[in-house]
């Protein structure tokens, strides 16, 4: 490893074990991205028993919340907000006309506007923009139970955007 600390200070040995052990535990993660984007990943963590991939890294491997975000944006899995934008105008009209629904649809329910759909699958209504419940069930994070709730009114959104 690199020597980053001055070695005259006792305390610098320590600070420079601190910073190599930083460093392993980084590409450590590099690795663990690269190595669960080749596999199927979701067999994985379900064989052992986790809901999901989140639960999987936070309990089995010990990832605080934000860096188990940052380890799903790594792997594609979750689009940040920031990410939310297009250069196509159509595709960013609906876009931030599905945002709007979202957190609107969210306040009614309750919820946080993740769970109504994540930004992944808003990203995906944008760019296929489905007419009919059957095309808006095959949308990946639109499962039966969510097009059930809300795909009517979802797609009544759409329509008027078309």
């Amino acid at each position: 490893m690199m020597n980053l600390v001055n070695p005259a200070d006792p305390l610098n040995e320590i600070e420079q074990r601190i910073l190599d052990m930083r460093l392993q535990e980084i590409r450590a993660r590099e690795e663990l991205v690269i190595h669960l984007k080749a596999v199927d990943a979701q067999k994985l963590w379900r064989k052992w028993g986790y809901r999901s991939l989140r639960a999987f890294c936070e309990d089995n491997l010990g990832y605080s919340p934000a860096e188990t975000r940052d380890l799903l944006i790594q792997m594609g899995l979750i689009v940040p907000s920031h990410k939310l934008s297009s250069s196509d105008p159509t595709v960013q009209r609906y876009m931030e006309t599905l945002k709007d629904w979202r957190r609107l649809r969210s306040t009614q329910e309750g919820i946080a506007a993740y769970r109504i759909f994540p930004n992944k699958t808003l990203v995906s209504l944008a760019h296929e923009r489905p007419q009919t419940l059957l095309s808006l069930s095959k949308i990946p994070g639109l499962g039966h139970k969510r097009v059930e709730s809300f795909g009517a009114s979802l797609l009544e959104v759409l329509n008027k955007l078309a």
